[in-house]
């Protein structure tokens, strides 16, 4: 990961692409989060939103805003994040806001504020946890002989279990966070659907359209 240091925003870490960018606004109390969430996010995620908080004015009142354009990537990263802001949250108020576009592992994370919002021209998509790259695996598999075979089909095993893992901690935040049904989530996500701002906050994704004055208003926690 490289650092660049900006006079204007304040610091800027990132991978080289097409990896995780994490900007911090210092005086702003806000951090974008942008790319790919690549499996070596999290710890600089959190370094971001420290170097945040001290950095930027110190009232409770004023809320982190966390601004989302990703097309996800790793569950599991993704759900550390979450729980960073989440338990953010019960110090200072924490918005999440989508800009462009949050897909799979980032509509996770969006998901994570007390207020959560998205601009009217931004997109969610739904996707569940998978494995890439299994035809990959498969070819190796028929190279193997019989002992690798049974090795690589332990493997398969074992993937499926971590994926109905991720995908049942995935599903049970989503429809706690947005009150929509096991069975729609996992609809959606089995055929990647697509929303717009306005379908999004139908749903109980996010309470409002980013540049809405009555989003100023506090809104209760969910």
């Amino acid at each position: 990961m490289r650092k660049v240091k900006g006079e204007k925003h304040g610091e800027l870490m990132a991978h080289e692409e097409p990896e995780t960018l994490i900007v911090s606004f210092e005086k702003e109390k806000k951090i974008f989060v942008a790319n790919e969430i690549d499996e070596e996010a999290l710890p600089y995620f959190e370094a971001a939103i420290d170097i945040v908080l001290k950095k930027s004015p110190k009232s409770k009142k004023i809320p982190l805003r966390v601004y989302i354009h990703s097309p996800g990537g790793t569950i599991s990263t993704a759900l550390g994040m979450y729980d960073v802001l989440r338990e953010l949250d019960q110090k200072i108020p924490v918005w999440t806001i989508v800009k462009g576009n949050a897909s799979s592992a980032a509509l996770l994370l969006s998901q994570a504020g007390r207020i959560r919002l998205i601009y009217p021209n931004a997109f969610i998509q739904f996707h569940s946890a998978h494995v890439e790259n299994t035809e990959s695996y498969q070819r190796n598999a028929m190279m193997q002989d019989v002992h690798d075979i049974k090795k690589s089909a332990d493997m398969f095993r074992r993937l499926e279990e971590e994926l109905k893992i991720l995908n049942t901690m995935l599903y049970k935040i989503l429809h706690e966070r947005t009150g929509l049904s096991y069975a729609d989530i996992e609809r959606y996500s089995m055929e990647s659907k697509t929303m717009t701002a306005e379908e999004a906050v139908l749903n109980g994704l996010f309470n409002g359209i980013a540049g809405d004055a009555r989003m100023q208003a506090p809104v209760k926690k969910r």
